[in-house]
């Protein structure tokens, strides 16, 4: 069963992370791209895929929001519990849904923003040749190897 790729379709305007599960599944350094395990986070809840052309939703807490999600004609509540509601959408009515949940947007940098932030990090790029670096070579590969010093007479004492 195929799901929607939630990252494809919000990935560029809204904030996507992976759920819990996702790290118990994988490893804690995995790189799968798993869109089971995609979540849009909202100031009311979260957004995941549900199935080839759905959406669920679910609430942080029951109420004004969970009410208003209950009450939309398109949506299937597949859960109702005392600390919110999990429904389940048609991805068409995405836009009245996230209306209600309102998702966490990605950060949005106007081509003047993007030009000053690469002018002001343009000294801290990587330098093939940099200070730091070449020091640091000259360091590891003019180490040599530890030679013992003479301590004196240490099993001697007066007496």
């Amino acid at each position: 069963m195929n799901c929607i790729h939630i990252r494809k379709c919000f990935g560029r305007r809204y904030k996507i992370v992976y759920d819990e599960c996702y790290e118990a599944e994988y490893g804690k350094c995995a790189r799968k791209s798993d869109p089971w395990h995609q979540v849009l986070l909202c100031q009311r809840g979260h957004i995941s895929p549900w199935g080839d052309d759905e959406l669920g939703a679910c609430t942080d807490k029951n109420g004004a929001t969970a009410n208003k999600l209950r009450k939309l004609p398109f949506v299937r509540v597949v859960q109702d519990g005392d600390d919110g509601v999990n429904v389940v959408f048609a991805i068409e009515h995405f836009a009245e849904v996230a209306k209600l949940l309102k998702p966490r947007r990605r950060r949005q940098l106007t081509d003047e923003q993007r030009r000053e932030a690469a002018e002001r990090l343009r000294k801290h790029r990587y330098q093939k040749n940099a200070s730091v670096h070449s020091l640091a070579r000259q360091i590891i590969f003019s180490a040599r190897p530890c030679e013992p010093q003479p301590r004196g007479d240490l099993g001697t004492s007066p007496g």
